[in-house]
């Protein structure tokens, strides 16, 4: 399997803290990884790392190849789309006074994406996500829990991400909800990294599985 990320000896610390303590992994391309831990082990640090939403102390970030670990501005800018994160509770990320068909469409507008026309986007982007037509004209108050984190997936997949990354975003819906978003996550074709304490959804939708503990990562089979 080809390798589309690479972190190397990633290290961050908050004060005397040391949240993260040289972790490395990889990441194939299409592969979809797991990462469990309890709270406090550093899972979501290490992913706004990843995302360039706060800077390591030290260590390297490869995506296919290039580091983008010092990336800025313009060249930090370019990378966005590449790699997409849904955080934790993904409905509270929602513009609550825009229509869905605009917060699905915002990001890709930006960076001029839908040059092949947003209604053919949009369709595509519905079916693979199981939203209707008419969701589109709604607002994230007329929508479910389910629905709402299926408008985040839908928003970041505008993008084509090479990577998706997810927080622990089953964590607020029911049993029914969780499944069906969990069930849609298996089946995209991007890699993926899954943040989540819940191991069994992890052994669903995942094909490798990390355990972080400490600001340390470990292998499945190193424990």
């Amino acid at each position: 399997m080809n390798e589309i990320m690479r972190v190397e000896n990633l290290s961050k610390s908050y004060g005397d803290k040391l949240v993260l303590d040289s972790v490395s992994f990889s990441l194939g391309a299409g592969e979809h990884l797991g990462i469990s831990g309890r709270s406090g082990s550093g899972k979501t640090t290490l992913m706004k790392c990843i995302m360039r939403l706060i800077s390591p102390d030290s260590g390297h970030i490869y995506l296919d190849g290039e580091e983008i670990t010092f990336l800025k501005g313009k060249r930090l800018c370019a990378i966005r789309p590449r790699m997409q994160m849904i955080f934790q509770n993904p409905g509270e990320t929602l513009n609550p006074r825009m229509k869905v068909r605009d917060i699905i469409l915002e990001g890709a507008r930006y960076h001029h994406m839908t040059d092949g026309g947003e209604e053919m986007l949009l369709s595509e982007l519905l079916d693979g996500v199981s939203l209707r037509k008419d969701d589109l004209e709604k607002r994230p108050g007329e929508l479910s829990g389910g629905e709402k984190a299926r408008v985040a997936i839908a928003r970041a997949l505008a993008l084509r991400p090479e990577v998706l990354i997810t927080d622990e975003i089953t964590s607020s819906l029911d049993a029914s909800l969780r499944s069906g978003i969990l069930s849609l996550l298996s089946s995209l074709n991007s890699a993926m990294i899954v943040i989540s304490h819940d191991m069994k959804a992890l052994e669903y939708v995942s094909e490798r599985m990390l355990f972080m503990d400490g600001g340390r990562i470990y292998d499945s089979d190193s424990r």
